[in-house]
């Protein structure tokens, strides 16, 4: 970032005294002048672009000093118009099965040219180690965003947390749905935003990498048997209309007052909409 600071301010150095020493010329016409002008003006909007880039990283840099990323794939799975949604490990919400992105030793390198540290606002756990969803510098931001698309040393298959979310947890055969292909519905990426995690205020920025599995006509009469076997407390299916309201309602018949209500995540909303939206 200094780099490029010292090359804007080169550029506009060179940029004015072109410009200086052309306007010296005698009989310079305005047509003349214009085209003098161009390349100063080149240089300006692309130092107000980066100004508009750069300038709330740089404020986040000073008063929180860390920037929060996740980067997740989660899968869109319905039967009969209502939608599977799983207990989420780490909150009180219901969401698409799915989890995060895990990187590779050989990303060691480009993790600490971002100042990658630890996410301090989730427990340690054996499962979560290796996930994408750390704290980095936020001037460091732009290049994690191009590391991480460049898709270099770090998971890219997605049959892992579909195992350790439906199959590992016996809610399907092991034997069925070995090596599924997946049809990418959509990427969600979340701007800057503030967030307030266990009473720590942190700047974060989320993705999510909405996926299809890719189903033979056996591998969907299990879903529909899972369906057929109704709502769990890991697994829930939800209408549309739960997912708008983002709360599952519940037979007050079979559940205590305080649990007649079930939280489901945003993003999965964001999903359904296709969209970014803040709710909560």
């Amino acid at each position: 970032m200094i780099e490029q600071i010292i090359s804007f301010l080169g550029s506009i150095v060179v940029a004015v005294f072109w410009l200086i020493e052309n306007l010296n010329k005698q009989d310079i016409q305005w047509y003349e002048f214009i085209e003098l002008c161009i390349p100063v003006i080149i240089v300006v909007v692309n130092i107000i672009v980066w100004c508009i880039k750069y300038a709330k990283l740089v404020w986040i840099k000073f008063f929180y000093g860390k920037l929060r990323v996740s980067m997740a794939y989660l899968f869109q799975i319905k039967i009969n118009d209502k939608y599977l949604l799983v207990g989420n490990s780490n909150k009180n919400y219901y969401q698409f099965p799915g989890g995060k992105y895990k990187f590779y030793e050989g990303a060691k390198t480009s993790l600490e040219a971002i100042n990658k540290t630890d996410d301090d606002l989730l427990p340690s756990k054996k499962e979560r180690e290796n996930d994408i969803a750390f704290n980095i510098s936020p001037l460091k931001f732009y290049k994690f965003i191009k590391w991480f698309d460049s898709s270099n040393d770090r998971e890219i298959e997605h049959n892992r947390e579909f195992n350790e979310e439906l199959i590992i947890r016996n809610q399907l055969p092991v034997e069925k749905f070995i090596n599924l292909n997946f049809r990418k519905i959509r990427t969600i990426r979340t701007p800057l935003h503030r967030t307030n995690i266990k009473n720590k205020k942190r700047y974060e920025f989320l993705s999510y990498d909405f996926l299809e599995p890719i189903l033979s006509e056996e591998q969907r009469a299990y879903f529909k048997a899972l369906y057929e076997n109704g709502n769990s407390d890991y697994i829930k299916w939800v209408t549309r209309e739960e997912i708008e309201k983002l709360t599952i309602m519940v037979d007050s018949n079979s559940y205590s007052e305080n649990e007649q209500e079930i939280r489901i995540g945003e993003h999965t909303l964001w999903c359904i909409e296709g969209k970014y939206s803040k709710r909560r």
